[in-house]
């Protein structure tokens, strides 16, 4: 019976897989310092680029409700949801644009 006791018991896996290559991580250091350039220049501007989903066209209320009740995995009615999801703030905003139209 031998025992190699200098072996590694780790697999070539295990110890490079936090580890990234010498040409990636530049490469990411610069695309994070470009993200938090821009992120500091929207805050300045006070400009929020990130639009919310419902403020899109093609937004489809009842289709995200049905998806949303298949990822909770319950059968929940369409109803409650929509009761549930409908505050107040909601109802001033969805009144302004009616008034606006």
């Amino acid at each position: 019976l031998r025992f190699n006791f200098g072996a590694s018991f780790h697999t070539s896996s295990d110890r490079c897989r936090s580890h990234t290559s010498r040409e990636t991580r530049p490469v990411l250091m610069e695309l994070n310092r470009r993200r938090k350039t821009i992120e500091l220049n929207n805050k300045l501007k006070e400009v929020n680029p990130i639009d919310r989903r419902s403020s899109f066209l093609e937004w489809n209320f009842q289709a995200e409700l049905a998806a949303l009740n298949g990822r909770l995995g319950e059968n929940i009615p369409s109803g409650v949801l929509t009761e549930v999801f409908t505050t107040e703030g909601h109802i001033d905003a969805e009144r302004e644009k009616q008034e606006e139209l």
